[in-house]
């Protein structure tokens, strides 16, 4: 009989979600926080709901220290992230280092004999990978919101992805979109800005702006929840 408060960062319909249960003879109430404005308009329950978006600590995510940024890193290995299209772009652009970490979940995708590849384990310390990352790629097949990405725009690191609906609205005009599979385009995306020096650090600008802003609309969405919650708890059992 008590209120339940369903947390949702993909698009999959739970079940029963869109209704009022009887337990004890009681109401209990079902209220939703989505992670992103594309979730809601994708699911649209008609329970009270709000859009909170995946907030990320900047002193956890940011590089402590200098490092040469050299590699063009992709984070999750799992097919639907792009493990195989990182190993694809390897192949097809040997004079680019590629950094490859292993993820929490999924099948990953490993093929040592691409020389051009370095793999290292799922870490904690995901600041030290952006210590060293140019390029941030993500071509997922899906994503609600990414939150690599936001965490390589807090390090003013550029990201060159897939266009879902949770990217865009994660990464605005900031991100570099292309197909997931125009693998030219990926290529010629990473070339771009390896060598044009200003045009790289035009977009890093744009990554840290939008990361600015995220942490303005985030504190913001927290009070709004607040009272949200609140009004939960505050529900007459």
């Amino acid at each position: 009989g008590k209120p339940y408060v369903l947390l949702v960062h993909n698009t999959h319909r739970y079940a029963g979600i869109a209704e009022k249960h009887k337990s004890e003879k009681r109401d209990r109430w079902i209220y939703v926080v989505y992670n992103s404005e594309y979730t809601r308009e994708a699911l649209r329950y008609p329970n009270p709901s709000i859009v909170v978006h995946p907030f990320v600590d900047p002193d956890r995510v940011k590089a402590k220290k200098k490092e040469r940024k050299k590699y063009v890193t992709l984070i999750n290995l799992w097919e639907g992230k792009g493990g195989k299209v990182l190993q694809q772009l390897a192949k097809e652009m040997p004079e680019v280092d590629f950094l490859g970490v292993k993820g929490g979940y999924g099948r990953q995708e490993i093929d040592e004999k691409i020389k051009n590849i370095k793999y290292v384990e799922n870490t904690p310390d995901i600041a030290s990978v952006y210590a060293k990352t140019k390029v941030l790629i993500m071509p997922s097949a899906y994503e609600s919101f990414g939150r690599t990405a936001l965490e390589a725009m807090i390090n003013g690191i550029p990201v060159v992805a897939t266009p879902t609906k949770g990217l865009i609205e994660n990464l605005g005009e900031a991100g570099i979109y292309v197909d997931i599979e125009n693998v030219e385009g990926w290529k010629q995306a990473i070339k771009k800005l390896l060598e044009d020096k200003d045009y790289y650090n035009e977009i890093s600008d744009k990554c840290l702006k939008r990361a600015k802003e995220h942490e303005v609309k985030f504190l913001k969405e927290i009070d709004e929840l607040e009272l949200f919650l609140l009004d939960a708890i505050n529900k007459k059992l």
